[in-house]
């Protein structure tokens, strides 16, 4: 009976560890990245593009960047130019398409590094796998009577992705037993305003209100931004549960019929 107990032991610890691979696995797949840096659904990604080293003054310049629509949504009024300051620009946010262009009679200085634009996008609910924003020159050329495009060894450039987290405005979780309502209740962060939570602002009594919209109860139920599906840590835990459950029953069950013999 030892021996027994033993083997299903052993054969229900190579069952988790198979299920903890194929759960890390299926995480791993469902990670999204813009230019290398992780997302989330929701997030802000900016994108900066910075260009120096040019010895000659620059005549003028035309530029355009790419974004997958699926994966990004552009940011109205979220485009920005430093050197480029009396830049022209176009946006197709539908194509994904956006193309700038500057000319200056007296000459734009890169000798140092300067910031030639920024951008920001929101990653959609669509995204999926990865993708990437690039800055590439049309034309770019010095403040000569030859307007020769510059050779790529002729500046240097430089990309910087930076992501702003999407966070939920979640009401704080008072619990459902009178203990912890209690302990919330006589603690620092205890707000009046808390206790009206999910309550139509004209319910709620004007010592309780506050600046900011009142949020919804937070429920137990599928985050909509998962593609309405049920994490995968939860669903992980119930398998783990039922199957040791049916184990220790299958085991207890065995020994009472031995003892009943």
């Amino acid at each position: 009976m030892k021996k027994k107990l033993l083997s299903v032991l052993a054969l229900l610890m190579k069952v988790f560890a198979l299920t903890s691979l194929i759960s890390v696995t299926a995480f791993a797949d469902d990670a999204l990245t813009v230019n290398g840096q992780t997302v989330n659904k929701g997030d802000t990604v900016t994108y900066e593009y910075y260009v120096g080293g040019v010895q000659k003054e620059v005549g003028g310049a035309g530029c355009y960047i790419n974004f997958d629509t699926s994966f990004l949504q552009y940011i109205d009024g979220s485009i920005g130019f430093d050197v480029f300051n009396n830049a022209m620009h176009n946006i197709s946010a539908d194509e994904g398409a956006i193309y700038f262009s500057a000319v200056n009679a007296y000459g734009y200085d890169l000798k140092t590094e300067r910031m030639i634009v920024t951008v920001s996008f929101k990653v959609l609910d669509t995204a999926q796998g990865s993708t990437t924003v690039k800055c590439e020159f049309d034309e770019f050329f010095p403040n000569d009577e030859e307007m020769k495009d510059y050779t790529k060894d002729e500046y240097t450039d430089r990309e910087v992705t930076t992501v702003n987290t999407y966070e939920k405005n979640e009401a704080p979780y008072l619990g459902t037993d009178a203990d912890e309502m209690q302990q919330y209740m006589t603690s620092d962060s205890f707000k009046i305003e808390d206790m009206f939570v999910g309550v139509p602002n004209e319910n709620v009594p004007d010592s309780a209100r506050s600046d900011v919209s009142v949020p919804s109860i937070p429920e137990d139920k599928p985050d909509p931004e998962d593609g309405g599906k049920s994490s995968g840590k939860t669903i992980l835990i119930v398998i783990i549960v039922v199957f040791v459950l049916a184990v220790a029953g299958a085991i207890g069950f065995t020994v009472f019929n031995k003892k009943k013999k």
